[in-house]
């Protein structure tokens, strides 16, 4: 079976390994070894020079450098994961830039911004889960995350509102949960007022998050939400 290994400096490889070494590994919990893969090969993913340029042309780079820096990587469980440190800087850069072409304003480019800071730390594992983001969430609560948010942006020095908050914790929490959730969660679990500046705001974060497989060449571009990103 083919199988995908992250090296930690932001590389994908990708090799075989045999359907009995996958099961052990998985029902024992432990990794997969170097000798048990076979035929590896590099992936031959995009690099963020393009995306780090693309914003330096949108004004954004400082915006992005000033969020960077001044979040903890030791919220993330494992900070040099798949979905750690390199790939929430990618889905920021994300962020920053479908915001723009969305034209969307600061308050709702500083929620997708602070979403993709938060939306993995509460990740246990890289394989597919439902309920990281609600452990996200718990986790930016408990450790006074959203208070703290206003010397993250460079931009919007504010107080978050109740507003943002919730759009915060509605994305953070059903990020990793499908389409049809989200649309049934949104009508049934957030304020009226709410629903239309939600429903942008969760589907782009949406698409942020899955442009990070532009890297790895695995994004059909027709899958994404908005005519708008061009």
């Amino acid at each position: 079976m083919i199988a995908s290994f992250y090296t930690g400096d932001g590389t994908i490889l990708q090799g075989q390994i045999e359907l009995k070494t996958a099961q052990r590994t998985f029902f024992n919990g432990c990794e997969i070894q170097e000798e048990d893969v076979s035929q590896i090969a590099d992936m031959g993913m995009i690099q963020t020079t393009e995306e780090l340029q693309r914003l330096n042309e949108l004004g954004a780079i400082t915006r992005y450098n000033h969020f960077i820096d001044s979040f903890d990587s030791n919220l993330f469980n494992h900070p040099e994961s798949i979905h750690g440190v390199t790939h929430m800087k990618r889905v920021l850069m994300h962020c920053l830039s479908l915001a723009h072409q969305m034209n969307l304003d600061e308050s709702d480019t500083r929620v997708l911004c602070l979403c993709a800071l938060w939306h993995d730390i509460g990740r246990v594992h890289d394989e597919e889960d439902t309920t990281h983001g609600d452990l996200g969430f718990e986790k930016v609560q408990k450790n006074n995350l959203i208070k703290q948010s206003g010397t993250l942006d460079l931009r919007v020095s504010k107080v978050l509102s109740k507003d943002d908050i919730m759009c915060i914790e509605f994305v953070v929490r059903h990020h990793c949960r499908s389409d049809k959730a989200n649309e049934h969660l949104l009508t049934t679990q957030t304020p009226d007022h709410l629903h239309e500046r939600l429903d942008v705001l969760w589907k782009v974060f949406k698409d942020a998050d899955a442009l990070d497989r532009v890297r790895i060449r695995d994004l059909d571009p027709h899958y994404l939400r908005f005519e708008q990103y061009g």
